[in-house]
């Protein structure tokens, strides 16, 4: 009789190695090192777009012509396009550093 074993999957982790929390929406995508997905932006959401990775949906936009999904940057605040910093081609600045993300998401 063989017995029956369950193994428990890894969690996912960060490209440093640190463990990512049990949230089930985790996307991976290279990037600039300088995007913020640990900030606390008012009336903003992460959300997942194919072809991009993880952008911020902005909530309640102060005027209506205003981006409503945008990056955003440790050094250069928001940046007003979904794919900016997302692979060299969409650099904003000459300080794009590419590193590997792993971003929870709203789902």
């Amino acid at each position: 009789m063989t017995e029956k074993t369950t193994e428990t999957p890894e969690a996912p982790t960060t490209p440093s190695g640190e463990q990512v929390g049990e949230h089930p929406f985790v996307s991976r995508f290279l990037g600039c090192k300088h995007l913020d997905y640990e900030g606390n932006y008012v009336d903003c959401t992460k959300e997942y777009f194919s072809g991009v990775g993880v952008a911020w949906i902005r909530h309640n936009a102060p005027y209506p012509e205003a981006p409503e999904v945008v990056q955003f940057c440790k050094l250069r605040g928001r940046l007003n396009h979904m794919a900016a910093c997302i692979g060299k081609c969409n650099a904003q600045c000459y300080e794009y550093e590419e590193v590997d993300h792993a971003v929870e998401y709203n789902g």
